[in-house]
């Protein structure tokens, strides 16, 4: 019988002719973005990781205004982050997004006013049937809807949500989070060792954001939420009664899953 020969089996082989001797680099440093930003959550440190994707985000966003030709906008829009980074407008002492202060993604208000005022601006100068090509305005927008609950799980004023409420958004938000981390971690990576394996970033991301979704996303919302309101009705088990169990963590495994 001849042996089946998959695309991830060429694309390594291909890699490793380059002359790579470290083909899986890529795939290496997604898993370890992963778990850096499932350390993160778990230690109730959200606003690294939130940060990091913010800023990729951007940067998408940016190279996207420039290839089409919008030099202005994308410095505007640098320049406006990382001035509004270094003079703690986004990330205040007091450990919450901004200071802009409303059950389901978009019920709320969005966490930080400049965000959405700079997707509009993006919008603006781009044809509506083109938006879609840009990746990541989209989650930039629904991690901004998703932060003002994230961030609050106390509530918002007289506004309050339940454990479940929170976890709608809490999920979304670890879905980008960990996509975006390992797939430019990916990025950087296998340009740097492998560049043959860099479309495999995409999928190993991808996979990445699922499983760890599926897996550990629900119970940490619920730990973050009940440190917060420790006297709120409970949904079944205590937090501190589920394993954190994160799936896929060498490069075999993210490989065998790619192939899948």
């Amino acid at each position: 019988m001849i042996p089946r020969i998959t695309t991830v089996g060429i694309l390594f082989f291909a890699a490793l002719l380059s002359g790579s001797a470290s083909a899986h680099e890529g795939l290496k440093a997604a898993i370890a973005e992963r778990n850096a930003i499932v350390q993160d959550l778990k230690g109730m440190n959200l606003e690294r990781p939130a940060q990091i994707a913010l800023d990729r985000l951007l940067g998408v966003a940016r190279a996207e205004l420039e290839k089409r030709g919008h030099f202005d906008l994308a410095q505007d829009l640098r320049g406006e982050w990382e001035k509004g980074l270094s003079e703690g407008l986004f990330f205040p002492d007091t450990g919450l997004f901004g200071s802009f202060g409303d059950k389901d993604l978009g019920d709320h208000k969005p966490l930080l006013v400049w965000l959405e005022s700079a997707i509009e601006r993006i919008e603006g100068v781009i044809p509506a049937a083109a938006l879609n090509a840009i990746p990541g305005l989209r989650d930039l927008r629904t991690l901004n809807f998703a932060m003002n609950v994230v961030f609050r799980p106390g509530g918002l004023g007289k506004e309050k949500w339940d454990w479940l409420e929170y976890r709608k958004h809490f999920i979304p938000f670890v879905e980008i989070i960990v996509y975006w981390g390992a797939r430019i971690t990916c990025n950087v990576l296998s340009a740097q060792y492998a560049p043959p394996l860099k479309r495999l970033c995409e999928p190993a991301a991808s996979i990445l954001k699922a499983v760890t979704a599926r897996t550990v996303a629900a119970p940490i919302s619920d730990m973050v939420f009940f440190s917060v309101n420790p006297t709120a009705v409970r949904p079944g088990k205590h937090p501190k009664d589920l394993e954190f169990t994160l799936p896929i963590q060498t490069e075999e495994e993210l490989l065998a899953a790619i192939e899948e």
